[in-house]
């Protein structure tokens, strides 16, 4: 068996290490699931195997220079044919090592590009090959969106879970998702991984003082959130059988930010303010978890309503007026 996913390999992982579950043992009940036990054991022995040797190549792999490394992600993309690409493209039922290392393209992108949908807590919604194929719908824009990436890293535009979901996969699998590899499947994949890898090693070398500064940003803005919540400001609103229609406004985009459903309003709203963990939730809620989605949505919300601006829906609750803090702190530009 050529692709085995991690996940597979922790499913079984426990069994591995039981006393019972060996082939001399298995065999005294029964021979034939004797031969599956070791069968079991071999592949699993052998995996495990793939994915330290991938994890030690990926590492000598990190180490190259910048420079080479954006060599080769920019020789990547310029010289992918793009017959090439509409042929992957176009393909119905692709090698399944073939759509993981695709899928890694729908993380990377989660909450940059519009065609990747997303949950409500900002992760995405589908990362499967037809997902992938929505994706590529305009092949020219996607490639330069490729090129360009390397300015997004610079910036600080792309999402540390973003990568994170993307090494994962590439460090567990790396044995069979790489161009060498990839290249007995199709041309264009083998050109999307070695942008991919080399685009993912470059984000490594980059990326930890760009990391330090948003993690000092967040926190600090999550810090001073934190100080606007009131235990007794959130028992008020509790207590409000009828809130103003200005302090229901500022529940629900709590409930946003939060990434809970806001569809129903304020009935969802008030269930969510109504749960005894709400304070801590919120407490507990880093800026560097709402998304760019969620923001976008909570503002068209209060740009709707003076009442939100300044200090004046003091004159409506003082008690909302803490909350609206906090949520007017999460989704500040930094």
């Amino acid at each position: 068996m050529e692709y085995l996913p991690a996940s597979a390999l922790d499913a079984v992982s426990p069994y591995m290490s039981l006393e019972d579950f060996t082939p001399e043992v298995i065999g005294i009940s029964s021979l034939a699931c004797k031969a599956l036990c070791a069968w079991a054991r071999e592949l699993y022995k052998y995996h495990t195997l793939l994915q330290a040797s991938a994890e030690v190549a990926w590492q000598e792999y990190a180490k190259k220079p910048t420079s080479d490394l954006l060599s080769e992600s920019q020789e990547a993309i310029g010289g992918l044919p793009k017959a090439a690409l509409q042929e992957l493209k176009s393909l119905g039922k692709p090698p399944t090592e073939v759509v993981v290392m695709c899928s890694c393209f729908l993380h990377l992108f989660a909450g940059i590009a519009p065609e990747v949908e997303l949950t409500k807590k900002g992760h995405v919604k589908d990362a499967s090959w037809s997902a992938f194929q929505k994706f590529m719908s305009n092949p020219e824009a996607t490639l330069k969106r490729l090129l360009g990436f390397k300015e997004d890293i610079d910036a600080g535009k792309v999402p540390a879970k973003n990568m994170r979901n993307v090494l994962k996969v590439l460090r567990e699998n790396g044995h069979v998702l790489n161009p060498e590899a990839m290249i007995n499947k199709s041309i264009a994949a083998s050109h999307l991984c070695t942008w991919l890898m080399s685009t993912a090693a470059y984000y490594e070398h980059s990326a930890p003082t760009q990391q330090e500064v948003q993690c000092t940003q967040a926190s600090s803005s999550s810090m001073q959130a934190s100080k606007c919540l009131c235990k007794a400001d959130i028992v008020e609103i509790k207590c409000l059988a009828s809130p103003p229609q200005q302090v229901m406004i500022v529940c629900v985009c709590a409930c946003i930010l939060l990434g809970k459903d806001a569809s129903t309003g304020w009935a969802g709203a008030k269930e969510m303010v109504a749960d005894v963990r709400f304070l801590k939730t919120l407490v507990e809620h880093k800026k560097e978890d709402v998304t760019a989605e969620q923001v976008a949505k909570v503002r068209e919300i209060l740009e709707k309503d003076e009442c939100f601006e300044g200090e004046r829906i003091k004159f409506v609750s003082m008690a909302a007026y803490g909350l609206l803090q906090w949520v007017l702190l999460m989704i500040k530009d930094e």
